[in-house]
């Protein structure tokens, strides 16, 4: 049987606010997961558009982080596909869920942001 600290793990592993981050630059994905990983977040990390659109398929994450320039498909055709995949929004999701390209300022200040309301009580 499973001991408290374990179900306690479990059950603050699903309250935790899914990523997905899809980046080529090995750096990229270890600094960025860390620092979300560190403020609370479950990541998933891929390295080329092909295995995004497969991880958000098999997750559904919450939150897409995609890089622009990367092998394979890029980040906007990757965004284009995860919208047109049914399989991943539900109707009652649209309104919700998004899935637009970003700029690198405005990644950081939504994880500036993110972080400053995880801080405040």
């Amino acid at each position: 049987m499973p001991s408290f600290r374990d179900r306690f793990r479990t059950m603050e592993a699903m309250s935790r606010p899914r990523l997905l981050l899809a980046d080529d630059d090995p750096r990229v994905l270890s600094v960025v997961s860390r620092c979300l990983d560190l403020e609370g977040y479950e990541m998933s990390t891929v390295s080329d558009g092909e295995a995004a659109v497969a991880t958000a398929t098999a997750d559904r994450p919450d939150l897409n982080i995609l890089d622009i320039m990367m092998p394979g498909i890029d980040g906007i055709e990757t965004c284009r596909q995860i919208r047109a995949n049914a399989a991943i929004l539900r109707r009652e999701d649209l309104d919700h869920r998004r899935c637009d390209p970003i700029s690198r300022r405005t990644r950081n200040a939504l994880i500036r942001t993110l972080r400053s309301q995880r801080r405040s009580p």
